[in-house]
């Protein structure tokens, strides 16, 4: 069985900028509403939004905790369903 490594690597780097754009929403939200100010209406742009997810991961210790754990926990679940499609086709 032959790996497509660019598609891995398409999925994981899609994987991390949703995981900061999601962290990113939370983190503009919570700082623009503390204010009263929705950031929808600021036209913030996407770049914005990936930074502050990708700040609030690098500077929060909680959440770069709960980012590894789910990277991990991803890679393992990969390894595991990978290892059982390779012992049932050997069978």
């Amino acid at each position: 069985m032959e790996f497509d490594y660019l598609r891995i690597i398409r999925d994981q780097v899609i994987f991390i900028a949703a995981f900061f754009s999601v962290f990113g929403l939370i983190m503009t939200d919570s700082y623009y509403n503390s204010f009263g100010i929705k950031y929808q209406f600021l036209n913030l742009n996407a770049a914005h939004i990936l930074y502050r997810g990708f700040t609030l991961i690098y500077f929060n210790i909680a959440f770069a905790i709960i980012f590894l754990t789910i990277l991990i926990g991803v890679l393992l679940s990969r390894f595991r369903f990978s290892l059982a499609i390779k012992e049932y086709h050997v069978k």
